[in-house]
């Protein structure tokens, strides 16, 4: 009887931990997710704190999916946990990332980054006092589907623009969709990259930008 119960007592410390017994279950079971927002490599996930799991960077985009290498047990505990995150990315966060896997494999694991943004502006010259009655066309600019109307300055001067931030180490094209009354004007330094900083038409001290885009604006051809 006695050594019945030794027996039995061994076998439930087996299966409490097969890996001091000699055995180990590699399990059958996978866990996998997508991403989105990972531009740059340095992404690194851990399921319950194990082996990591590189995302590399997918750009344009930033989207994919993925599945750590080694598969789960059934009826087993995961914790999905961001590791380290790009270095282009303020957060990355886990969604559907804990649980028990039960008898099926896991799919549903959501991983969110977001990117840093920087502001994007630039100076309007020579509009004038084009488009300044609401009757008038205004100088629209466009950066993808992103719109803002310029509005001439009331003394004629020199005038800035805003658009939308851009996502860190994203391409941006500024264009005019609507030139205004009498005018004709082109966008230069209006293509490019965004970086690690703001684009301003003017630097901490006063002096200007020379990556800030300018648009230029000129009597029309017969106007």
């Amino acid at each position: 009887m006695k050594s019945s119960i030794l027996r039995t007592g061994l076998a439930l410390a087996c299966a409490v931990s097969l890996a001091s017994c000699g055995g180990g279950n590699t399990g059958t079971l996978y866990l996998a997710g997508n991403f989105s927002g990972v531009t740059l490599d340095g992404l690194i996930l851990q399921n319950n704190g194990g082996a990591d799991l590189a995302i590399a960077g997918v750009s344009p985009g930033g989207s994919g999916s993925f599945q750590f290498k080694d598969l789960v047990p059934s009826d087993s505990i995961y914790n999905v946990t961001v590791k380290a995150r790009p270095s282009n990315t303020e957060k990355c966060s886990v969604a559907n990332g804990s649980g028990n896997t039960g008898l099926y494999s896991v799919g549903s694991v959501v991983v969110t980054c977001v990117i840093f943004t920087h502001k994007l502006s630039g100076t309007v010259t020579g509009l004038g006092n084009a488009g300044a009655n609401a009757t008038d066309k205004k100088l629209v600019l466009v950066n993808g589907s992103n719109q803002v109307t310029v509005t001439p300055a009331a003394d004629s001067g020199n005038v800035t623009f805003s658009m939308a931030p851009v996502s860190q180490d994203y391409p941006y094209g500024i264009t005019v969709l609507t030139q205004p009354t009498g005018k004709t004007c082109t966008v230069t330094k209006g293509i490019d990259k965004m970086g690690l900083v703001d684009i301003l038409p003017t630097n901490a001290d006063g002096t200007p930008n020379a990556a800030a885009p300018v648009v230029t604006c000129t009597p029309a051809s017969g106007a």
